[in-house]
């Protein structure tokens, strides 16, 4: 189902609750209008989990889509005229409602006579649709297998996979094999993997195998899925069971109640040994439903194998193990590939380049060679195969060979809530195999609106919420974590990636241009063009004035584009932002790292929705700067930007620090060039910043020496803190009861430093040190009242190691450090 349309309409909603008493007197007409939308956006809602659609279905879906698309232009553009008057000067706005009152009322009642006309289109769509009703799907004929019952016939067929069969796993099978047939207590073994990875497959292997099956009384295979009736399981397991013993089935077994079933499982399993697969769980609460009919006792099995961490890390209450299943290696791929693409399972040369670019597309996914291996079985002809490989993404789509692939592959997609789907599909917009910072991916997302508002908590950590979900659910793969364990990069799967691609472009929600010939009319809510548009942007404001886009250089009515939520400059050479940047009343993050700005205009404070204000520069564009990073003169009024979460890295002049402490939800600030005269005034203010969690505080130069005695407290959230860097000739450092955090990052500096007491920081419980930094230390340093004897990390001098002798009374080595 559409999943943009779903989010569309709940946002035309919200926009109708807004704006209806500025529109005029159509109060009826906008309640109806919203009634109906209420009541089309709880059947998307309904339907949007499965990949089985009607045409019917899907003509129905766009039409809806349109109207909903043509209802929020006109919102947008009579918020726009309201945004652009009440940005006006007190008396431009007194002369425009004096002397444009009549063109104000006319657009109020063209706005209205357009409502009227959509409410009419929104009717004929419902009428339509109950006119004609659905097609009826012959579900209980033999001719129907829907995406579901496939999924259930295409696990259960792993069954019956040979030996020879399954590749690339050798290592995993003689794991599992071992764990299974081990003589210790009741064990419960988890497989995980994305969709696709083999996991049902090896669980299989294992299952059939003859010394396994041998070593149990009984054993029995069961395929839960993402729908399941907990007594349909227990049916299916108490079948197998009785099978895997040539035993009777129960007669009555159709009418047992829940008990009943209960009763019969324990009575079969009681004092028995036996391996039970449960294949395919999604929902974490299965365990405790179906562990009350499953006795304890040694050498008993269970072995589960899901696509969610949360599922196969449960803790069970019994001795549990995980194994992660992982991409075939480069030759184990190749080879599976040739094994379903040709006869002899051998490459031919002209087509071993092709070949080997589809492998590396599928990045070790076991389903995804095999089915694509399969379909290309029939081509012989290098063109052919060479149209595959550069529309990859169209073939995937129109494959009937590769449909079953796709359910498999999605189907964590369909089950997704549909602003996380909104949330995922965004990320197809990067280039294949980019890695995506976890922050941007959120500004994005928040900058598009797809963050779910939830009371209690910012839309950062809302974003933060759905960047783990899709992890956790395979759906983006993480390169790098952070101490925390938070995503800071993570990319897509090739596959996924064009699956994906697929999905955004028969949606209409995101196309993706490479350059800017391929530039044309449509709807999509997202554009995406991977190459400079700085010449073309006339043409994109005619054709597409009201998409958001992300750009990377400032053009020429760049106002008008006034839904514009995320604006990048980074690392291009922009001198300095238009005064219309004011009008940009919808953006969320301004970029300029890296850019060649070093003021920015007074209009800027202006931005009120503005939540991420990144302004510095790299030590390398200003290399006479002695700290890592230097920062750009913002307007002393920026603490009307109430709403700001980031602010980096701005210069401290001392009109802006006194009035700092009005940007009380800050969770980033990064100050650069403070002097002494500020350092009191910059204390007052970092006290009120109860979220801050992450702060860098940078001097003028090296002979700046800055007290923070009246910093009476420090931020309770506070998780990284740079402090005091870039001295090269600091001889002594004392840092007592000055950081509250978990982590303490040495960079850059302390190349003479000699003494180090690191003394009452009872949070602290890790120091990153890199190489180099402290080469003069010639006295033990003294940590006392801190949380870990392992608190130094990545000390890599280690002609200095025999200087360290005690830390917390404990003895330092090689792998302390």
């Amino acid at each position: 189902m559409e999943t943009d349309v779903v989010f569309l309409i709940g946002k035309v909603i919200s926009l109708l609750e807004s704006e209806v008493s500025l529109i005029g007197n159509f109060g009826y007409e906008l309640r109806e209008l919203q009634h109906e939308l209420q009541s089309m956006r709880s059947f998307l809602e309904d339907a949007h989990s499965t990949p089985d659609q009607t045409e019917q279905d899907k003509t129905w879906v766009a039409q809806v889509r349109e109207s909903a698309i043509e209802l929020q232009d006109i919102i947008d553009e009579f918020t726009y005229h309201k945004n652009k008057l009440q940005a006006s000067r007190k008396f431009t706005r007194f002369f425009h409602q004096a002397v444009n009152f009549p063109l104000s009322l006319r657009v109020k009642h063209q706005v209205g006579f357009k409502l009227q006309q959509i409410k009419g289109a929104v009717n004929a769509i419902s009428e339509r649709r109950n006119r004609y009703g659905g097609v009826n799907r012959p579900q209980g004929s033999q001719y129907y297998v829907g995406p579901y019952d496939w999924l259930r016939i295409h696990h259960e067929s792993s069954l019956f996979l040979r030996d020879d069969e399954v590749v690339g796993f050798d290592e995993a099978k003689d794991k599992i094999r071992e764990l299974l047939m081990d003589e210790v207590g009741y064990t419960v073994i988890s497989i995980l993997g994305a969709g696709g990875s083999g996991k049902t497959t090896l669980a299989a292997n294992a299952f059939n195998n003859s010394k396994i099956k041998q070593h149990f009384y009984c054993c029995a295979w069961v395929t839960i899925s993402q729908r399941y009736d907990i007594e349909d399981i227990f049916r299916s397991l108490i079948k197998d069971l009785y099978k895997s013993r040539n035993e009777n089935i129960p007669q009555d077994l159709c009418s047992m109640d829940h008990r009943s079933l209960v009763e019969t499982i324990v009575s079969h399993l009681k004092e028995k040994r036996y391996l039970l697969v449960l294949d395919d769980v999604w929902n974490p609460n299965l365990w405790g439903q179906i562990s009350i009919a499953l006795p304890e006792g040694h050498g008993r099995r269970l072995m589960l194998t899901t696509r969610f961490d949360a599922i196969a890390s449960y803790a069970f209450g019994v001795q549990s193990y995980l194994y992660r299943v992982e991409p075939l290696k480069e030759d184990k791929a190749f080879h599976l590939f040739c094994k379903k693409a040709f006869t002899d399972e051998c490459c031919p040369n002209n087509l071993e380049p092709f070949a080997k670019s589809l492998v590396d597309k599928c990045e070790g996914l076991p389903l995804a060679l095999v089915a694509l291996g399969g379909s290309m079985s029939s081509k012989k002809l290098e063109s052919e195969w060479e149209r595959v490989d550069r529309s990859l993404n169209w073939y995937l789509s129109n494959n009937p060979e590769l449909q079953n692939m796709k359910i498999i592959l999605l189907l964590s997609y369909y089950a997704l809530p549909y602003r996380l789907k909104l949330c995922f599909l965004n990320c197809c917009v990067f280039p294949e195999d980019y890695l995506m910072k976890g922050k941007r991916l959120i500004r994005l997302w928040l900058a598009e609106g797809f963050l779910e508002h939830i009371i209690g908590l910012t839309p950062e950590e809302v974003g933060e919420m759905c960047l783990t979900e899709l992890v956790r659910r395979s759906l983006l793969l993480v390169v790098k974590s952070n101490p925390h364990g938070q995503t800071k990069t993570c990319r897509m799967h090739d596959i996924l990636r064009e699956l994906a691609i697929s999905i955004s472009t028969n949606e209409n929600f995101c196309i993706i241009y490479k350059n800017k010939q391929e530039i044309g009319n449509n709807s999509a809510s997202v554009l995406a063009i991977q190459e400079d548009i700085q010449q073309s942007w006339p043409q994109l404001c005619n054709n597409f004035p009201k998409v958001r886009l992300n750009i990377n250089k400032v053009p020429d009515g760049i106002e008008d584009c006034y839904n514009l939520g995320y604006l990048n400059l980074a690392e291009t050479n922009v001198t300095e932002l238009p005064k219309s940047i004011g009008r940009l009343c919808q953006l969320h993050t301004l970029n300029l790292k890296n850019t060649y700005i070093q003021v920015l205009p007074s209009r800027v404070t202006r931005l009120h929705n503005l939540r991420c204000l990144l302004v510095y520069h790299d030590a390398y564009l200003v290399p006479d700067d002695f700290t890592f990073a230097s920062g750009v003169r913002v307007p002393t009024n920026i603490s009307r930007l109430v709403n700001l979460q980031v602010l980096t890295f701005v210069e401290a002049n001392g009109n802006l620090v006194r009035k700092l402490r009005k940007l009380s939800n800050l969770r980033t600030l990064c100050l650069c060039k403070v002097t002494e005269e500020v350092e009191e005034d910059m204390c007052l203010a970092i006290e009120t910043m109860k979220h801050l969690q992450y702060l860098v505080v940078a001097t003028t130069n090296e002979q700046t020496m800055l007290r923070l005695d009246s910093l009476s407290s420090t931020p309770p959230r506070l998780k990284k803190l740079r402090l005091l860097e870039a001295l090269p000739n600091l001889d002594k450092l004392r840092l007592h009861r000055a950081y509250t955090g978990e982590n303490l990052n040495f960079v850059t500096g302390f190349r003479k430093l000699k003494h180090l007491d690191i003394l009452c920081m009872p949070q602290l419980k890790q120091i990153d040190i890199k190489d180099g930094i402290w080469q003069s230390l010639s006295t033990s340093p003294r940590f006392t009242g801190t949380n870990s004897a392992s608190l130094v990390t990545n000390l890599a001098i280690k002609e200095k190691m025999e200087i360290i002798k005690v830390l917390n009374g404990m003895p330092v080595n090689q792998s302390t450090c």
